[in-house]
């Protein structure tokens, strides 16, 4: 129930984070910033998504390999909002707060990594709670 709340909250923070990202398209391509890498940026954003729905429809246990799989999906866009981060957060304040949203999705990937750790951890809790019954 709880990773459920979580990744309703995931969910919101990617459609929100994604909209206002998307509204400073011109200003963050004028910072620098290619075509081809915000284009990548935007469609791996929708990758932090992935991770919590497989978590959901193979409810079974995983393995620590499984949960650093799953913690593979959010890295991309990590990687790229740091990048873009620090080109986009130069200059005027309108220019600074399009470089602190492209911050908070970084965030939001260090704590989509962190629900993929919760919920590896609270299934393979509930599994080993199983099988001391038996």
């Amino acid at each position: 129930m709880i990773s459920i709340v979580l990744f309703i909250g995931l969910g919101s923070g990617i459609v929100k984070l994604s909209s206002q990202v998307r509204k400073d398209k011109k200003l963050i391509l004028e910072k620098g910033v290619s075509e081809d890498s915000w284009t990548l940026f935007t469609y791996s954003l929708w990758l932090f998504a992935l991770p919590p729905l497989a978590a959901a429809l193979f409810p079974g246990t995983y393995s620590v390999l499984g949960a650093v799989i799953f913690a593979c999906f959010y890295l991309p866009t990590i990687l790229l909002s740091r990048k873009l981060s620090a080109k986009v957060s130069k200059g005027y304040d309108f220019e600074r707060k399009a470089g602190r949203n492209i911050e908070r999705i970084k965030w939001l990937g260090y704590a989509g990594i962190g629900l993929v750790v919760f919920n590896w951890a609270i299934i393979n809790v509930f599994q080993m709670l199983n099988d001391a019954r038996r």
